[in-house]
């Protein structure tokens, strides 16, 4: 539920996004590096507390300013490299992203004392 409402706040933003920038020219690379600044700020608010409308809120926000960062990113790397270049940079920080994904969540689990190898998580929670 939590999910689907930073989900359905990024939406929103989107078309807001959309809809302000074709009325009034912005900075694509400022407003990336505001979004930016601001989700770092929200995720480490994430995990200092547990109640659950406090999460609810943050992922809300999260949402909106998620936005900013996945939109703007294309129109920053665009203004960033060179236009024959551009499709290999992107391909670059797909990759990038993924294998950090893959490598970081395995180890954000074991610090929660979530992941252990050769434990059948899926069979214990369906128990549980």
């Amino acid at each position: 539920m939590c999910v689907m409402a930073g989900a359905l706040a990024d939406l929103a933003m989107r078309f807001l996004l959309a809809i302000f920038t074709y009325f009034h020219a912005v900075d694509s690379r400022m407003l990336f590096f505001v979004g930016t600044c601001i989700t770092v700020f929200l995720r480490i608010a994430l995990v200092c507390c547990d109640n659950m409308w406090y999460v609810y809120a943050v992922t809300i926000a999260s949402g909106l300013v998620r936005c900013s960062v996945q939109v703007l990113f294309p129109l920053v790397l665009a203004s960033a490299v060179p236009s024959d270049r551009f499709p290999a940079a992107l391909a670059l920080h797909i990759i990038f992203s993924g294998v950090l994904m893959l490598v970081a969540d395995p180890l954000i689990g074991m610090k929660q004392n979530d992941f252990r190898p050769g434990r059948n998580w899926l069979s214990e929670r369906s128990e549980g």
